[in-house]
């Protein structure tokens, strides 16, 4: 099994991953970083207006292995009634 670190960033706000997890494949490391960035989501979208959240995943060496995204942007289109 190999350790992944899964360094998340909120808008301009970066927090580096020091412990990482071990999982057996890559496939598992997109898993973890799909549901990192639904509870990141959850806990911080809700009073939102624009907000960009971003998981990437690093292998033990440091290298970069893959990055999820996710924009957010309400826009208002009729005035509130």
């Amino acid at each position: 099994m190999r350790r992944y670190f899964f360094d998340t960033r909120d808008n301009a706000e970066f927090y580096p991953d020091e412990f990482g997890i071990r999982l057996r494949s890559l496939r598992e490391a997109r898993q973890e970083a799909a549901r990192c960035l639904s509870e990141m989501a959850r806990d911080l979208l809700e009073n939102s207006v624009v907000r960009e959240l971003e998981v990437e995943i690093r292998d033990e060496e440091g290298n970069a292995l893959m990055r999820a995204t996710l924009h957010f942007f309400v826009e208002l289109t009729s005035p509130d009634r």
